[in-house]
């Protein structure tokens, strides 16, 4: 039997043993398998079995890559699109069939038990086994984490997360400057960290050493200035400090007293020593401890503040408003978190904690002092100085129904001093003193008082009740943390007053729910130069910054200027004011005051 191949030129051929005639075959150009009319006749009603494909659609590259692992529910995982692709059948088909057993043995329960461990080993050791393209030998093999290692990165992506959570709180500028205000200077407060108390250099025979530009060339000075008092520049008095106070601790914990004496806070223009000063050329730089002391810690500041700068000459005086908040006390300012401006509880927020933590370090400052009558018995608990308080009000202008000036003035000497800063900066400031330590076979000896608080006592592991006897260090460690421009404050105001200690009181308020009452918790004592190293302040950066503003304003012609902190970004800013500014404020001040009077 000879078959002959059919010819493809004629549609039908024929041969001797047989016939074959060529079916009609359709061309798809436009998708994957036949058209849609385009079925056999004796096929019709089986378009179901028959799934649409398209060219474009996505087909996977290694079906047959016996290489890879795959997880056993990867065969499910596109069950949605594969539903498509499913052999459809009648429903009665299922009748001819039945199932036999339905019911698990206990063997394939037990297994069914532990096939999620099971299949997560498995998974683990398959992809160890196998790497994405096939190949073993670049099968990269992770290290074991100790259980120490897996809770570190628990608790570090923990913090993430809670700091991503915490929002950032607009705060208001202090002033906002106006378009008449020039600017003459900006600072950024990392740079001021870098700053340097320099001196000129001069030769043996007492000649300047130049650089090549001409100008006279300067090095870092290796010390401090040293201050001097200026003559009759003791005012006011001083009680001694009550020894009984050392003994406290949160066990025997004192109930903080509020006081009935009056605190004065006189800015530079309103001090007649000061100005008699500026008068008569003693000093070319002009201050209160308060104003100096804030602008040499500048650069540990967040919040926003304004200082006023007069310039006459060569004479620099620095000034604040009558409304100017420099003389409160902040509270938690170089926290993370910060007291939020609009916390619901009301006495939580940083302008009333502000106002708490000064009452705190009024009262605190004198609650610790031996008391004072005027009687010959308790005679000995005070030192007067020559000239009595510079600020209490004379006999004359008393008004008997004024009651805030009922009392007697605060334990406060006021020392006047001056500073040989540089060869062209004298520095003139009045600075403050708080009490008196006695000590036996020794002279006495000046301190200063402050105090911190605690305002959310009963929040966590940090309760001072709980670690301030055991863990004081840890305590004061995280208020440097928190607190560092207030304290590093407090350290340049005891070195301008040359304060032999300083004395640190710990309260805390009574309830966490009310600033009304406190207790004190504990008391330190403080060199004020060893208390600088501790926190990190160097002396030789505090008098470089004030000595970089002094040259800053120096440059510029006479006039008024301001020196004002941003509120949220950590920029000092340098402006030039119209004379006329703030002079409206302080009239109105000053006939507020006279009508109160």
């Amino acid at each position: 039997f000879v078959h002959t191949l059919p010819h493809f030129s004629n549609m039908e051929t024929k041969s001797a043993g047989s016939s074959f005639t060529l079916p009609k075959v359709t061309d798809n150009t436009g998708a994957w398998g036949p058209l849609e009319d385009s079925f056999p006749e004796e096929f019709e009603g089986l378009e179901s079995i028959f799934t649409h494909f398209d060219k474009n659609e996505y087909l996977r590259p290694n079906v047959a890559d016996f290489t890879r692992s795959w997880h056993r529910t990867n065969k499910h995982k596109n069950g949605e699109e594969n539903e498509n692709l499913a052999f459809k059948h009648d429903d009665e088909e299922d009748n001819g069939f039945m199932v036999v057993d339905n019911v698990k043995s206990a063997r394939q329960k037990q297994m069914a038990r532990r096939t999620p461990g099971r299949r997560r080993h498995n998974n683990r050791t398959m992809n160890l086994m196998a790497n994405k393209d096939g190949d073993l030998k670049k099968i990269k093999r992770r290290p074991v984490k100790t259980r120490y290692e897996r809770r570190r990165e628990k608790m570090r992506n923990r913090g993430i997360h809670r700091h991503d959570r915490h929002e950032i709180t607009t705060r208001q500028a202090s002033i906002e400057p106006e378009t008449t205000w020039e600017v003459v200077e900006q600072f950024e407060l990392k740079n001021l960290e870098k700053m340097r108390l320099t001196k000129k250099v001069v030769d043996k025979e007492g000649k300047p050493v130049l650089n090549k530009d001409g100008s006279q060339k300067e090095t870092v000075a290796t010390s401090a200035p040293a201050g001097v008092d200026l003559e009759d520049g003791w005012m006011g008095y001083l009680d001694y400090y009550d020894n009984r106070y050392e003994r406290v601790d949160t066990k025997h914990f004192k109930k903080l007293n509020l006081t009935d004496r009056n605190f004065y806070y006189v800015t530079t223009s309103e001090d007649d020593f000061l100005q008699h000063c500026a008068q008569h050329g003693i000093g070319n730089v002009i201050g209160t401890d308060a104003l100096i002391a804030h602008l040499m810690v500048c650069q540990r500041s967040n919040y926003p503040w304004d200082i006023i700068v007069k310039k006459v000459g060569k004479t620099v005086l620095f000034d604040k408003r009558h409304d100017s908040e420099i003389d409160y006390v902040t509270v938690n300012e170089t926290s993370y978190r910060k007291p939020d401006p609009e916390d619901p509880v009301e006495i939580n927020r940083p302008s009333e904690l502000s106002e708490e933590a000064t009452r705190i370090n009024q009262n605190f400052s004198q609650q610790v002092l031996l008391p004072f009558d005027g009687t010959e018995k308790t005679a000995k608990n005070r030192k007067h100085y020559p000239r009595g308080n510079p600020f209490t009000p004379d006999d004359s202008d008393d008004d008997s129904d004024d009651d805030e000036e009922e009392g007697d003035p605060a334990s406060i000497a006021y020392r006047y001093r001056m500073w040989k800063v540089d060869e062209d900066i004298t520095l003139v400031a009045r600075c403050e003193l708080h009490g008196l330590q006695k000590l036996s076979g020794k002279p006495d000896r000046l301190m200063t008082t402050y105090a911190l608080n605690e305002y959310q006592p009963s929040k966590g592991s940090s309760n001072w009740r709980r670690i301030l006897d055991s863990q004081r260090g840890a305590v004061f460690a995280t208020e440097i943390k928190n607190n560092v421009n207030k304290l590093w404050k407090w350290t340049a105001q005891s070195l301008l007053a040359g304060a032999d200690t300083m004395k640190l009181g710990f309260v805390s308020r009574r309830k966490a729910d009310s600033a009304e009452s406190h207790v004190i918790l504990g008391t330190q004592f403080y060199q004020p130069s060893h208390l600088a190293n501790q926190i990190n302040m160097n002396l030789s950066n505090i008098w470089g910054v004030l000595q970089t503003l002094v040259r800053t304003v120096r440059a510029q012609p006479d006039g008024k200027f301001v020196i004002h902190k941003h509120p949220n970004k950590p920029i000092l800013t340098v402006y030039k004011v119209p004379q006329d500014t703030f002079s409206d404020s302080d009239s109105d001040s000053d006939s507020s005051d006279d009508d109160e009077e």
